[in-house]
């Protein structure tokens, strides 16, 4: 049953987002790209389970390709559910236990607001007393006497108690808390969209590196002639021939199945990071992690995030710009000001009465009555447990209090607490500024330094077309063609194939840190939740990054 609701539920929201839109995969390039086998799925029943369209899932490729799909896959993770960036940061509003989390937090400061205002309200009481008494009681002028009487009263009271020091500043205080709340909702709102964005970077990057090993396995094993081999098979092949022919040793073919061998198990070890990064994304989006969430966007190449020429601004204006618009500072700020009046409130306390207002009205009789007098002029009472003489009475009590907790001592040292509370926002306030400098300054720094990397990295392995003719595959080739001529020595190649992986795996990772560093500095930026989730496709230009201080908008 929970399953099924899990099923249901991911089916609406992809529904109303449009996270499992058919999408084409990347055109092919030296590095491996997603399958476009359309072989059937072997689990009918788990699509029908998803509530997911056959063709809104990725196929499983045939057992041959070298894909994100291999044969030995996992049972129980044969389809997936194709997304993008911006889907998974729309699902996180919806779905995400924190962003709710937050949402109620705002509800419950919003209700605390009119819960203050109607503190200074009068208390209503509706019911009715009954008083009997018999035995001794002390009379007014001090006798003691033998009484028996009971007595009735039916009606309504209001008691109305008001100190003046919170009525003047508990419901300013109460506004505070609720603009803070919401503060605190962007706040966790644009962190939980970093979050889920850097999950999905994760996954992406774990892909990157599949497609890297994909692609030094497919020069090690490929029994395809290729250009970028000078029109040859892969190495083990190749060597497996020169081995035949009396030209190679054994030892040589040898320490290439050990190669190959090696990079086999780097991938199996970079195809769980994918699955266990996918899984992390599953849970930020509060989804069934065993729902495998693939990124159909081109790995091959930093994604369509701004941020880029942000990085180019002069620093102290993008300071200025976070100092201005993060909600962390505006979260705070609120609570310096509610600190600020909860002081003045205790520096008030002692000096302000307590105004008291007790009102009832209603009926009242009692009893017993007077029937008759004694021949001293005494009363002769009738019977008790009888109500007599029931008529309207009306009561009203005013007061005005004035109260000194401890002698006074208890409202100094209050004062003094709520003073240490004031600072310590204020303080509080210094490291929130600190951090968000840092966070910007090391942004546009990864930005520009990841930048230079895939620059770099890039010039070694493509031209100004994008073609593979770049140093590493050129490398590669020459070896190739030197070794099919009888001029080298085939374990040139396997050198060349090694220096490929580790240059694929640092491009994999600059693109990743890439992506990151710029996806922090939208969030460093603070800007508004809805640039975020689309990516800036709304977003100012960068000399438009201007926004009035403290006029930073919550999340309504």
């Amino acid at each position: 049953m929970t399953r099924w609701r899990w099923a249901v539920g991911l089916a609406v929201l992809c529904a109303a987002l449009g996270v499992v839109s058919a999408r084409p995969a990347p055109e092919a390039v030296p590095v491996s790209s997603p399958s476009d086998n359309s072989g059937s799925l072997p689990t009918r029943q788990l699509l029908k389970r998803l509530l997911i369209d056959e063709k809104d899932v990725l196929p499983m490729p045939a057992v041959k390709e070298l894909e994100i799909y291999p044969a030995s896959f996992p049972p129980g993770l044969d389809c997936a559910v194709a997304v993008t960036l911006e889907d998974v940061l729309k699902l996180a509003v919806l779905a995400n236990v924190d962003v709710e989390l937050a949402r109620v937090t705002v509800e419950r400061a919003r209700i605390n607001v009119r819960r203050t205002t109607a503190r200074f309200l009068p208390n209503l009481a509706l019911g009715s007393v009954y008083t009997l008494h018999d035995g001794t009681i002390q009379a007014t002028q001090g006798n003691i006497q033998n009484v028996n009487r009971d007595s009735l009263f039916v009606g309504l009271g209001s008691v109305w108690v008001v100190p003046l020091g919170e009525a003047i500043y508990a419901l300013p205080e109460a506004r505070q808390q609720l603009q803070a709340a919401r503060f605190g909702q962007t706040r966790v709102l644009n962190d939980t969209l970093l979050r889920v964005a850097e999950a999905y970077f994760a996954v992406l990057r774990a892909r990157r590196q599949v497609a890297r090993f994909d692609e030094t396995i497919d020069f090690l094993t490929s029994e395809q002639e290729s250009p970028l081999r000078g029109e040859s098979k892969g190495l083990l092949p190749l060597i497996k021939a020169f081995v035949k022919a009396g030209t190679a040793l054994p030892s040589d073919q040898a320490r290439v199945e050990a190669d190959v061998v090696r990079r086999m198990g780097e991938r199996v070890r970079a195809l769980e990071d994918v699955r266990t990064a996918s899984a992390e994304l599953a849970r930020l989006l509060h989804l069934d992690a065993s729902i495998f969430l693939y990124p159909v966007e081109d790995y091959r190449k930093p994604l369509e995030i701004p941020g880029d020429a942000l990085s180019r601004e002069p620093i102290e204006k993008l300071l200025t710009q976070a100092l201005r618009s993060r909600p962390e500072i505006g979260e705070n700020n609120a609570l310096i000001e509610a600190a600020l009046l909860r002081y003045r409130a205790a520096q008030a306390r002692p000096l302000l009465p307590n105004v008291i207002a007790n009102v009832s009205y209603g009926g009242f009789g009692g009893g017993p009555e007077i029937v008759g007098r004694t021949r001293t002029g005494g009363n002769i009472f009738g019977n008790s447990g009888v109500i007599k003489d029931f008529g309207p009475r009306t009561d009203i009590d005013l007061g005005l209090q004035w109260r000194l907790d401890g002698l006074g001592l208890g409202n100094l040292y209050q004062v003094r607490d709520r003073r240490l509370q004031l600072q310590e926002v204020q303080l509080r306030n210094l490291l929130i500024q600190d951090a968000v400098i840092a966070q910007v300054v090391s942004a546009v720094e990864q930005i520009r330094r990841s930048r230079e990397r895939i620059e770099l990295i890039t010039a070694g392995l493509f031209d100004e077309q994008g073609r593979p003719v770049g140093t590493v595959y050129r490398s590669l080739r020459l070896n190739f063609v030197r070794i099919k001529g009888g001029q080298g020595l085939p374990l040139e190649v396997l050198d060349s194939t090694r220096r490929l992986t580790d240059v694929l795996g640092v491009y994999a990772d600059a693109l990743s840190d890439y992506d990151r560093a710029r996806m922090r500095l939208l969030v460093a930026l603070g800007l508004p939740t809805a640039e975020l989730i689309y990516l800036g496709k709304m977003s100012p230009k960068p000399s438009d990054l201007q926004v009035p201080l403290g006029k930073t908008q919550p999340n309504r």
